[in-house]
C-alpha cells in the first residue's frame, strides 16, 4: 500500500499485513478503553454488590456442608 504525504508525493510502502497488524493493534486499544470507561464507571457499585452477594452465597454454601 502506497504512503503518500499531503502534497500527492510518494513517501513510502506499507505491505498489507504490517497494516492488519497496526488497525488491529489500534481497534483493540480503542475497545479496551472505551470498555474501561463505559463499564467501570456507569456499573462500579453495581459490581462491587455483584462481587459482594457472590462471596457472601460462596461461603455460606461451605459453612453449611
Amino acid at each position: 500500500l502506497p504512503v503518500i504525504d499531503d502534497k500527492g508525493e510518494l513517501v513510502g510502502l506499507l505491505s498489507q499485513g504490517d497494516f492488519v497488524a497496526l488497525t488491529m493493534s489500534d481497534a483493540w486499544n480503542r475497545f479496551a478503553e472505551t470498555a474501561k470507561a463505559g463499564i467501570f464507571n456507569n456499573y462500579q457499585p453495581f459490581l462491587i454488590l455483584v462481587g459482594i452477594a457472590i462471596y457472601t452465597i460462596v461461603l455460606l454454601s461451605f459453612l453449611q456442608s
